[in-house]
């Protein structure tokens, strides 16, 4: 039986785009999913971590379910519809993780209001039925401008230590990264510090 799998070279795999990538993998190129894999991994730990405010969800599943969102990205792609795989892709890993987010009912959707919908980061399940009309409101809360104003708060409301490791870690550095780069004793003050920015920010958004 005659193999119709394209080989090509690792010097080939880093001058392709990653339209041209999706494509080859979608013709059983095992080699050019694992390139966009490696490409999209910054992306994907950044965008799991943005979840990191919500109760119950661990940043490590999420890179998990972002990587196999990635990958179902690749299979269902289609490039006669004029869609950037990069564009494609960055949206069926949000809508992952943000089912994730729903499945584990991390938010109270009661607390929401149209200014930042982030007043119950502990998050508590609610039977309340809510008008289908109106904005997502866990839409709203992981949209841009509400990150946007979750970053502009802890500027304002956290001590600098707090702040630094925050932001360094919503840019998907490592706990020993983070440490080395703000010169901390230990990765315990990195989690302490996260542990406490997460509790002051659950506190101020909720008011």
């Amino acid at each position: 039986m005659e193999n119709n799998v394209i080989t090509i070279t690792e010097s080939e795999i880093a001058l392709l785009t990653d339209d041209e990538l999706a494509l080859l993998a979608q013709k059983g190129n095992d080699d050019a999913i694992t390139a966009l894999i490696v490409r999209y991994k910054p992306f994907i730990k950044m965008v799991a971590r943005k979840y990191f405010i919500y109760r119950g969800v661990d940043s490590d599943d999420l890179v998990q379910e972002a990587t196999l969102a990635l990958i179902k990205a690749v299979q269902h792609h289609d490039a006669s519809k004029g869609t950037k795989f990069k564009s494609f892709a960055s949206q069926c890993i949000d809508n992952r993780l943000r089912d994730i987010v729903r499945l584990n009912h991390t938010i109270n959707n009661e607390g929401f209001n149209s200014s930042i919908s982030l007043t119950d980061l502990d998050g508590n399940e609610t039977d309340k039925i809510t008008d289908s009309s109106s904005t997502d409101p866990l839409d709203q809360a992981i949209s841009n401008e509400a990150m946007e104003k979750i970053v502009d708060i802890a500027k304002q409301e956290l001590p600098k230590k707090q702040y630094d490791v925050l932001m360094l870690f919503f840019e998907g550095y490592s706990y020993q990264e983070i440490m080395s780069k703000l010169s901390l004793k230990n990765t315990k003050q990195v989690d302490n510090a996260l542990a406490s920015a997460r509790r002051t920010l659950r506190d101020l958004l909720s008011e």
